[in-house]
């Protein structure tokens, strides 16, 4: 009875030493890996940080005036209206050469032809398709044109003198910088001082140190002011009318996101 006992125990003793040894080992693993944790580097996107903004602006006096201008004629036949359109679009731009604008400055923004159609109420006859009530009237040609004017003081007189040789839609008048990476990069670093001040009063305030940049966004708001739309109509009546064209300020602005590492 007695070998039975202990053929019937020794493959329970067996399972049980076999399950304590590998839980054993596990517990040997897990404290490793424990170890291990302890002692690898701080991963730098999980240290302690803090994030602070800050803005610069910078105004500047603009020194470019920019507006387009679109030549528009119609007539009943398609080479007819390209004729008038172009004749006066070359007088045009012959005009603004003798102004002294350069061809870098005279750009020709898009050329269009296409036909008139006019739809007329048709009578039906009993029994019969409808005639198609599109006709033929005649062809259109759009021309536009963007010019810069660099001496911002002649802008008006030469809007002024755009219309004496018979431009009738100008517009979309901007006054910008031609060049404003300086003015862009003295507001970036306003932008930069000012977080940079805020980061150091917030870590005096926190009883922590500035480590290093984690993390650097910048965005920038550089307006353009407009002018008012299809000034030509306005002067035409009187073409030695001169508009006053104001250039005043813009303003550059620019805002940035810094975050530090702390300890």
């Amino acid at each position: 009875m007695n070998e039975q006992f202990f053929a019937f125990v020794r493959p329970i003793r067996i399972a049980m030493i076999t399950m304590v040894s590998f839980l054993a080992l596990f517990l040997a693993l897990q404290s490793v890996s424990v170890l291990k944790s302890w002692n690898a580097p701080v991963d730098p996107t999980k240290a302690a940080s803090i994030t602070v903004t800050g803005t610069g602006k910078v105004s500047a006096k603009p020194d470019v005036a920019s507006f387009s201008f679109t030549v528009d004629e119609q007539a009943a036949v398609s080479k007819d209206a390209q004729t008038k359109a172009s004749d006066l679009n070359n007088k045009a731009i012959a005009y603004l050469k003798s102004q002294g604008i350069e061809d870098k400055d005279i750009k020709t923004q898009g050329y269009n032809s296409n036909p008139r159609y006019e739809y007329r109420n048709q009578a039906c006859l009993p029994g019969q398709p409808c005639p198609s009530n599109q006709v033929l009237t005649g062809y259109e040609v759009t021309q536009s044109v963007e010019v810069k004017v660099r001496k911002t003081d002649q802008a008006g007189a030469i809007l002024a003198g755009l219309t004496s040789v018979g431009i009738k839609n100008i517009g979309s008048l901007s006054l910008t910088l031609d060049n404003p990476d300086a003015v862009t990069a003295s507001a970036r670093q306003k932008a930069i001082d000012d977080a940079k001040a805020k980061a150091d009063v917030l870590a005096s305030q926190l009883g922590v140190r500035l480590v290093r940049i984690t993390d650097f966004q910048e965005d920038n708001n550089n307006p353009i002011m407009y002018g008012a739309r299809n000034m030509a109509p306005q002067m035409a009546s009187d073409a030695a009318s001169v508009p006053q064209i104001q250039t005043g300020e813009n303003d550059y602005t620019s805002n940035v996101t810094i975050t530090y590492e702390i300890r």
